[in-house]
């Protein structure tokens, strides 16, 4: 059954780490310069800018809902917003950008788009041509990076080494910054592992998610920690193919954790379920036909005989058995309730029989002489 790891769950909101409020403005753009200073084609990123200038720097977990570029009188072109990720040093990973727009010379040009983004990502632009007003002329200690001249147009997940730099200006570009929708915890959250089973006897298994209302994305792990976790897109399904820790022989048992995000990034909530993985199967001890049904008259009659089946099982337990002439035809049968004393009427002068536990770990097979 799927445990929330905190009373909380139960009818909140998660605005998520910057309280939920009004939008957002980031970045800037100069509406009185007719005349931006150019840029060669490349992909630019405002590294830094002076203490007493706009930040370009996102400040919160959100969706960054349109953006806007101030065109040039002489040669407005076209460009994206981009988004970039600091990956370490003069690196940084495009997680973000805009569909490629016009610019109308000499006005303020605003677009819609929808990028989600988190704390400490940093505002970037691409132009289509050289020529195009990419910046501000601020001389006042701002920095701003590229990849060099002719440089392709990265594609979101391409980390790029943006060695170039120029501290004269700003990026002509802003974008407003939406905290987006909380999620919403109504208190039937949560996760099941393979729809509830005690047990299991192969570690890859399914998930079923109930999350709350405006999850975009979860993050599945096999630790409380999630240091080895990863982050899907949320399925309409509600259901994720998962794979367990391994136990080998041992039966134990194995936590799934869950937490779900949103426009706002994640919750601190996690939900858990936990299954038996039971990776050992059961072991038939003995299994011998006994009474006065066992003999050869019983035998060629097609009497029934009965076959005592002794078996053990230390975790789920010993639960069904088959008992057939061979080892083909018993496969072909169903598997019946495991009964140490069953009836047999096969025929013949030998039987084969083998059990299986709880978590559908068969034994091996186990010949009984119908003497």
């Amino acid at each position: 059954m799927a445990v929330a790891v905190a009373a909380a769950a139960l009818a909140v909101l998660w605005a998520g780490p910057a309280k939920a409020g009004a939008a957002t403005e980031i970045g800037a753009i100069e509406e009185g310069e007719s005349s931006p200073p150019a840029c060669d084609v490349s992909n630019l990123v405002q590294a830094s800018v002076a203490a007493n200038r706009p930040s370009y720097t996102v400040p919160s977990d959100g969706v960054i809902t349109s953006w806007s570029h101030r065109g040039a009188d002489a040669s407005p072109g076209s460009g994206r917003l981009q988004v970039w990720r600091p990956a370490g040093g003069t690196d940084y990973t495009l997680v973000g950008r805009s569909n490629i727009q016009a610019f109308v010379a000499g006005e303020i040009n605003e677009f819609a788009t929808s990028i989600p983004v988190r704390t400490g990502d940093v505002l970037g632009l691409r132009v289509s041509s050289a020529g195009v007003g990419c910046a501000i002329s601020d001389q006042n200690g701002n920095l701003t990076r590229h990849d060099g001249p002719a440089a392709s147009d990265a594609t979101p997940g391409e980390t790029r080494n943006m060695f170039s730099t120029t501290n004269l200006s700003r990026l002509n570009v802003s974008a407003t910054l939406d905290p987006g929708a909380p999620l919403q915890f109504k208190g039937d959250e949560g996760v099941s592992i393979n729809d509830g089973d005690r047990f299991t006897n192969d570690p890859e298994v399914e998930l079923h998610v109930v999350p709350p209302a405006n999850t975009t994305q979860v993050r599945l792990a096999n630790d409380g920690g999630f240091a080895q976790g990863v982050t899907r897109a949320a399925a309409e399904s509600g259901r994720y193919g998962w794979t367990l820790d391994s136990s080998g022989p041992e039966r134990l048992p194995k936590t799934a954790y869950v937490r779900f995000g949103g426009e706002n990034g994640f919750s601190p909530l996690t939900f858990t379920d936990d299954i038996i993985l039971d990776e050992t199967p059961p072991k038939i001890v003995s299994a011998e036909a006994v009474g006065s049904s066992a003999g050869a008259a019983a035998i060629a009659r097609k009497r029934a005989v009965k076959i005592k089946v002794k078996a053990k099982d230390k975790t789920s337990g010993v639960k069904r058995m088959q008992i057939g002439k061979s080892k083909r035809k018993a496969r072909k049968s169903k598997w019946k309730k495991y009964r140490k004393n069953s009836k047999y009427k096969g025929g013949g002068r030998k039987a084969f029989v083998r059990v299986r536990d709880g978590a559908k770990n068969p034994s091996k097979w186990k010949k009984v002489r119908l003497r």
